[in-house]
């Protein structure tokens, strides 16, 4: 039990059969099942707060772990006159996990440098044969190299195609194709890992060079820098105090003041790939996300700066490409920083 005094301090007891040790500090101890959780009422009592938090949560599941029956047991040890004191945490709870702290922060550029690592091995000609590797092949290249590496996935790597031909319209939600990989087309990967009790979500575009080439044509580098503007449109909106829903609505009002087709999905970062905070949109739906989008920007916070753009490229007689980006930063209450840099050259595939 935590109880904050009127000088701000908190105290961190225990009620519990032995006595846990430092940080907490034992205000009971011994005794069955029964007494102990009569000494957690008497005990709420003897501190008469004006509020109780609890783990319960309409809205937000990771402050929704409290049982019908530990909660019912609850209330039979605490008298009538405190049930209505009885609140949910969820804010309390929200901002704990969502918070990051300095050594976490220090952790985070080496887990992020680890998976875009795997990206730039799987995007090479030591794992792609131009028509004969299968995007499949590289979605299992990246899952079984992280598994070597001991680096637990939360999803299973994705790899697709995009060429001549692919369908991608200014309204398709995701362009690509899944088969046999072929000189000329643009590839896409998402990964997410955790490690360190930290979870990573990254996007990334690749290029497989076609016979005597030795860059990507212009288009396709014009399409990737209107990503980052994406991006940095997208970050340069991150202001403490504005909810997920403003931030939403300012990124595409200034993306579409500027011509860029494009969506945007962001979401928080940390001990869960998608983790509480405030949601900055969704694949499926680019307006107002209730509650979750309501939800204000706070500093010291991770975020996935993930979306895309679409853009009609003349080397594909102006089919769109579809530009698909993702990368793990931290806002520190005045900017955006990306944990181990972004993508801003296109991997190149020989």
């Amino acid at each position: 039990m935590f109880n904050r005094l009127e000088d701000g301090t908190v105290e961190r007891l225990t009620v519990n059969t032995y006595p846990f040790g430092a940080p907490y500090e034992a205000a009971w101890s011994g005794g069955n099942l029964d007494e102990q959780w009569q000494a957690l009422g008497d005990l709420i009592v003897e501190k008469d707060p004006s509020s109780i938090g609890i783990n319960v949560s309409r809205d937000w599941p990771v402050a929704d772990g409290l049982s019908s029956a530990l909660h019912q047991r609850l209330t039979e040890v605490l008298p009538d006159t405190f049930q209505d004191r009885l609140v949910s945490a969820e804010k309390l709870v929200v901002r704990w996990v969502e918070t990051r702290t300095e050594q976490e922060l220090e952790i985070y550029p080496h887990v992020l440098s680890l998976a875009r690592a795997v990206i730039g091995e799987a995007f090479s000609s030591q794992v792609i044969t131009p028509g004969v590797t299968h995007t499949d092949d590289v979605a299992w290249y990246i899952r079984n190299r992280f598994e070597e590496l001991q680096l637990p996935i939360w999803f299973m790597p994705y790899v697709s195609y995009q060429r001549v031909g692919t369908e991608c319209e200014e309204d398709t939600f995701f362009c690509g194709s899944e088969g046999v990989i072929q000189r000329g087309d643009v590839l896409h990967t998402d990964v997410g890992i955790c490690y360190l009790t930290l979870c990573t979500d990254t996007q990334e575009m690749a290029y497989v060079l076609e016979v005597g080439e030795r860059d990507i044509p212009q288009g396709f580098k014009d399409a990737l820098l209107t990503g980052n503007r994406w991006q940095d449109i997208l970050t340069d909106n991150f202001v403490t105090g504005r909810t997920g829903n403003e931030i939403l609505a300012a990124t595409i009002a200034q993306n579409e003041s500027e011509g860029i087709i494009s969506s945007t999905y962001t979401h928080p970062l940390g001990f869960y790939g998608h983790a509480p905070g405030p949601t900055i949109g969704m694949w499926d739906n680019q307006g107002p996300t209730p509650i979750r989008g309501d939800y204000p920007l706070y500093p010291n916070t991770a975020y996935a700066i993930e979306g895309n753009v679409k853009q009609a490229v003349p080397e594909w007689n102006g089919q769109f490409v579809h530009i698909r980006l993702e990368q793990s930063a931290y806002f520190n209450g005045e900017n955006v920083i990306y944990f181990a840099g972004r993508q801003t050259q296109w991997h190149l595939i020989e």
